[in-house]
C-alpha cells in the first residue's frame, strides 16, 4: 500500500480542518507511527513525505497543537532547538552566559575564575570557591563554556 492510501485508509477528517490519525499510537510518546519504506516511522512524517515536501532531518510539529493531526497544512518541520524550546520553555532556557535564567556565574566571575587559574590555584579550589563543579570549571578554562568572554 501507498503512502497516501495508507493514511487516508487509518485516519478521520475532523470538522477543524485536523485530519485525525487512527492507527498505532505510540504508548509512551503519543504519536501515530506506521511502517513506510521498510521501518517504523512517525506518520506525521510520512504525511510530509507523501505531500511533496523535502525529507530533511528536524522534528514534525504540528500547529494545531493535536498529536494526531497528520494534515500536511497543519505540519512543519522545526530543527530540534526550536522544537525544545516550543514544547519545554522553562526547562530549556534562552541564551548563553548571564542570560540564561540558570546561571550560577556572570562574566567578572568567570574572568575572575581565569585569573586564579593563572596564578596558580588548583580546579578543585576554584569549584569549592565559585560553587560550580570540576568539570565546569575545566569547560570554562579551556574556553569550551563562557566563550564571549
Amino acid at each position: 500500500m501507498r503512502g497516501r492510501e495508507l493514511l487516508s485508509s487509518k485516519s478521520i477528517q475532523c470538522s477543524d480542518g485536523c485530519v485525525l490519525w487512527n492507527g498505532y499510537v505510540h504508548k509512551t510518546c503519543g504519536y501515530g507511527v506506521q511502517k513506510f519504506m521498510g521501518m517504523p516511522r512517525d506518520v506525521r512524517r510520512i504525511a510530509l513525505i507523501c505531500a511533496g515536501m523535502q525529507h530533511k532531518k528536524g522534528v514534525v510539529i504540528p500547529s494545531c497543537g493535536n498529536r494526531l493531526c497528520i494534515n500536511p497544512a497543519h505540519l512543519s518541520l522545526v530543527n530540534r532547538q526550536v522544537w525544545r524550546e516550543k514544547r519545554f520553555p522553562t526547562v530549556f532556557p534562552i541564551g548563553a552566559g548571564e542570560k540564561n535564567g540558570r546561571a550560577r556565574l556572570n562574566e567578572s566571575l568567570v574572568r575572575k575564575m581565569r585569573k586564579d587559574r593563572d596564578v596558580g590555584k588548583k580546579v578543585s579550589e576554584l569549584s569549592e570557591e565559585y560553587g560550580v563543579s570540576e568539570s565546569t570549571v575545566r569547560e570554562i578554562l579551556s574556553k569550551n563554556l563562557w566563550k564571549h568572554c
